[in-house]
Parts: C-alpha cells; sequence; structure tokens
C-alpha cells in the first residue's frame, strides 16, 4: 500500500495535514498545518508532500530559536538572493570537490556510475517538463531562504529566486561532471556565476560605526560584547585602509586573516577576532549592505592540546596558598578589598562556583533552608543561593543551569563564613564582599581577578599560567570524583548542565543529596587555614 502518510483527501484534491510539536503550538499560532496541494493524483500529492515537509520543518527550527512564521526578513532583493545562490553554489563545489579527493573513484564502474547520476541530475534540472525538478528546486531554495533568514511572499520574486536556484543547481552538476570527466578547462558554465560578473556593492555604511551601531541597537548585546566587535572592525580597517562596508571582499578578510597568523596570534584568539568580524559582516549582510558576508567560513581550526588547559590546584598549591600572607598572616592588601581576599579562594574551593558568582552575592542569598533527608526527617541546613534577579541588583549567573542552591560546605561553617555573613548583615551592606566595586562592565569580580592573579604569581609563587582563579573550580571538580560524589550532583552544585537529555527531567537532585555530596567533599593532604580574626 502507497504511503499516504500527512495527505488527507477532501473531495477530488488532496490536502496536506501536519500536526506541530506542541512545544512549539504558542509560537507557530496554530496546531495544524493545512494546506491544499491541487492534486487529485496520489503520486503527485506524495511528490508535492516532500516539498511540504521540507518547508513545515524549516518553520518548527525557525520556531525553536522563537521566530514566528512570517517574522523572517522580508523585502530582500533579488540581487541578495542571487547572492546567497552564488554562495550556496560554491559551497557545494568546493564540498563535492572535497568529497571526490576523499573518496575518489576506484573502478571504471564506479566512475561511470557517479557520472551518470550526475548527467541524470542535470537532465533533470534541464527539463521544464520532468516533475521531479520542481521538487528539486523547491528543497534547495527553502533551504538557502531558512539558512539566511528570508522570508519570501511576493510570488513573482519567488518565482525569480526559484529561476537562479535552478540555475545554481545546473551549474553545480556540470562541475561535478567536468570533474568526474578529468575536464575543468571552466572555472563556470553560467554567466551568473561569473565572479566578475558579481554585482558592485554599493553601501557607504562605515563597518566600525553605522553596522556596528545597527547591529547593537537591534541585539542588544552586552556593553563589554559591543565594545570588543567594535574594536575589531576597527582593527580590521586600519588593516585594509579605510573603506565603506559595501566595498569589502573576501580578499580583504583573507589578507586580515594571513596578517593576524603573521603576528604570531594564538589559534584561539585568531579564531575569536574572526567571528566578531563576521558576526558584524552578516549583520551587513542580512541588511542589504552587501551581497553576501565576505568573511562566512573564513576561520582557523584551534588544536586541542592539554598542555594548553587550565589545571587545577594540587595539594602543594593548595598549602602554598593557605600559608600565604593573607590565609595564615591576616594580611589584606589595599587591592584584596578587605575579607574578599580570604574568603573567596576559599569558597571557591569547597563550592565550585565561578568568582562572579561568589564576587556578587548579597548578604540575603546565604540563608537556612529545611529540607527532608533520608529517613524522611526534616533537618535545617545552611545554602548559598545563586540566582538571577532579571537585573533588578545587577546580579547575572553564567548560564540558566547555573541558577541553583548550594549547601555551605562545613569546613566553610567551621572557618566562621556564617559568622562573617550576619556581620555583613548587620551592617546592612547590600553586596557580602562590599569593598569590591564593579567594573567597567557592571562586574564585581574583575578588578578583585587582577589582584589575585598578581598575588598568587608573585607572592605564592604559583607561576604556571594554566592555573589561575578558575581552577579552583576544576579542583572541586577533581575532589567530587576523588570523594564518590555523583556525577549528577557535583554537576548541580556546580551548575553545569546535563549531559543528556534525562538530565532535564524532574527538578534535579534533592537539597538532602547536595548536602551528603557536599560533606563528602575534603582536600586531601591540605592543611586549612585558621579562622579569619574577628
Amino acid at each position: 500500500m502507497a504511503d499516504m502518510h500527512r495527505l488527507l483527501k477532501r473531495g477530488d484534491t488532496f490536502h496536506y495535514h501536519r500536526r506541530v510539536p506542541l512545544d512549539l503550538v504558542d509560537i507557530v499560532g496554530k496546531k495544524f498545518i493545512r494546506k491544499a496541494l491541487g492534486t487529485d493524483s496520489p503520486k503527485e500529492a506524495r511528490r508535492r508532500r516532500v516539498v511540504e515537509d521540507a518547508r513545515a520543518d524549516a518553520m518548527f527550527r525557525a520556531a525553536e530559536k522563537g521566530i514566528r512564521p512570517g517574522s523572517g526578513r522580508a523585502g530582500v532583493s533579488l540581487d541578495t538572493l542571487t547572492g546567497y545562490v552564488r554562495e550556496t553554489v560554491e559551497t557545494m563545489d568546493r564540498k563535492a570537490s572535497e568529497r571526490l579527493a576523499l573518496a575518489p573513484a576506484d573502478s571504471e564502474q564506479k566512475l561511470a556510475g557517479r557520472l551518470e547520476d550526475a548527467q541524470i541530475e542535470l537532465g533533470i534540472l534541464t527539463n521544464a517538463a520532468d516533475p521531479r525538478q520542481d521538487e528539486l528546486v523547491s528543497l534547495a531554495a527553502d533551504r538557502i531562504a531558512h539558512a539566511n533568514g528570508v522570508d519570501l511572499t511576493d510570488a513573482a520574486l519567488i518565482a525569480q529566486f526559484a529561476e537562479v536556484v535552478r540555475r545554481g543547481l545546473v551549474e553545480v552538476a556540470r562541475r561535478r561532471i567536468g570533474r568526474l570527466r578529468d575536464d575543468n578547462g571552466k572555472a563556470f558554465h553560467d554567466v551568473l556565476f561569473d565572479p566578475a560578473q558579481a554585482p558592485a556593492p554599493t553601501s557607504t555604511a562605515v563597518l566600525d560605526t553605522d553596522i556596528v551601531d545597527a547591529w547593537a541597537a537591534e541585539r542588544r548585546p552586552s556593553q563589554k560584547s559591543i565594545d570588543s566587535h567594535r574594536s575589531e572592525a576597527r582593527k580590521f580597517l586600519a588593516h585594509t585602509g579605510t573603506k565603506a562596508v559595501g566595498a569589502i571582499t573576501r580578499d580583504d578578510v583573507l589578507t586580515y586573516k594571513a596578517a593576524l597568523i603573521a603576528r604570531a596570534q594564538s589559534p584561539a584568539n585568531i579564531k575569536t577576532r574572526l567571528g566578531r568580524l563576521s558576526t558584524v559582516l552578516s549583520w551587513a549582510t542580512e541588511n542589504g549592505h552587501l551581497a553576501a558576508n565576505p568573511a562566512k567560513g573564513i576561520t582557523i581550526k584551534v588544536p586541542k592540546k592539554s598542555k594548553d588547559k587550565r589545571q587545577p590546584f594540587g595539594s602543594d598549591d593548595l598549602n602554598a596558598i593557605f600559608a600565604g600572607s593573607v590565609h595564615a598572616d591576616g594580611e589584606r592588601p589595599l587591592r584584596g578589598r578587605g575579607e574578599a581576599a580570604y574568603w573567596l579562594p576559599l569558597l571557591a574551593l569547597f563550592s565550585g562556583a565561578r568568582l562572579e558568582e561568589m564576587a556578587q552575592l548579597r548578604p540575603h542569598d546565604v540563608a537556612q533552608r529545611a529540607y527532608i533527608d533520608g529517613e524522611g526527617e526534616t533537618q535545617q541546613g545552611w545554602f548559598i543561593k545563586i540566582l538571577e534577579v532579571d537585573g533588578e541588583d545587577g546580579t547575572t549567573v553564567k548560564t540558566v543551569d547555573s541558577e541553583r542552591l548550594v549547601p555551605v560546605h562545613p569546613v566553610l561553617e567551621a572557618l566562621g563564613f556564617l559568622t562573617f555573613v550576619k556581620a555583613q548583615q548587620d551592617a546592612k551592606h547590600t553586596r557580602l564582599f562590599h569593598l569590591l566595586k564593579p567594573g567597567a562592565y557592571g562586574r564585581f569580580g574583575s578588578k578583585w581577578g587582577e589582584w589575585w592573579s598578581f598575588y598568587l604569581r608573585n607572592t605564592i609563587k604559583i607561576t604556571d599560567k594554566r592555573i589561575v582563579f578558575h581552577s579552583f573550580r576544576h579542583t572541586f571538580k577533581d575532589l567530587s570524583r576523588h570523594c564518590g560524589v555523583p556525577e549528577g550532583v557535583a554537576r548541580q552544585i556546580m551548575g553545569h548542565g546535563g549531559e543528556d537529555v534525562a538530565d532535564h527531567y524532574g527538578n534535579g537532585h534533592s537539597l538532602f543529596q547536595l548536602v551528603k555530596g557536599m560533606a563528602k567533599v575534603k582536600p586531601v593532604g591540605v592543611k586549612l587555614p585558621p579562622p579569619p580574626a574577628s
């Protein structure tokens, strides 16, 4: 029996009928997608269903990102759409070439088979009477439009776009055939895909001012992000020479990349900088200043070397820290900002929290809470609440998974942390570490972190650059494993996201499990400091 899934016949006409996933109904705005397919032929209906499936899938992918149907970018020009097709043709051709290089036809029979497949596809794309042509073109057009955030509604423009897409697919097929025949005399077959024929960009907007300002106004990134993207745009223009955004070419970006490499910039830094440049050029492309993003796909591979990773503190490192002037002698350097110098390293060691999560704490974030133990009895315990409060007073967290309750470790209680918290409450301080001041981007730990780095290197004499304040977080993770804390419990305490879908079911581990897990964490071989002087 023929597959008639998602097809219903009403009268003489087949209709496409598909249920919208329940979690996307509010965004899509309806529970079902229904569309008349305009045919009474089961075979033709199945063919047209493929196109509708592709369109629905694209709609669902957009909805998962919060994009409502019809809210995509409309009003795009045919020139811009043609630029997207040119870009797609080059990408498809490059991938086809790479696949052939990696897996060449090792026999005449395989070569003949591949050549026949390419010729069949070319025949479909050049024969207007072949019903398969519409299917191939529609699928490709939908993918290109979705990838570039385009929502086309004008019937005439849709038809023009489809024809450009068809010509692009023909171009790819002809290049493939030429490659298989080892006859690549032509770089292009259709003048539309001759790089020399690409329309000259006309936008006179300036990258580091007009484009960055408009991008920031629309996307609303943090001020730090705006500054870093503007700085990168200015460095790029300093390299290329002042020019309008419409005059920026792919060669400009490639030579900039080469210059960064020549300056011995690290691969990770180069990748970040090229990513920032691509972000603003992508926005310029999406908004009609460029036919295609000249930085798209230009990046650099960052080798993964274990020696470059941050390392945890060893027991000797921790003993050196706690034997240092702050913890052993009671010194409070001015830039260490009072008791923050003493408590922040200890909090990090016994919670695995990030520096900013602790630096921004308020006194009432440390509070007693009731929980049910393993025997069903009610117990009381102290917890640190790391919670986003919608900008109420500047508190932020890294991710949604970072909103959590962290049990106060018994060692912290023994050292007098709760007494310190009460003193801050009694003094009516807004922040637990009230001497910390927000930096240029509102982060309370930024300036303190600079002091800590200097203290660690020059006073404690730990000079390994892989060991930084964030190493406390790695140390807590290692201690948790060593002491038998369940992986999921440790992740929840540290604010790490789940590793699989099942981790997102339910409300996570109970407070009892967190308290039990935290009590297991012990820094073996480490001599802890005395409590601070009251």
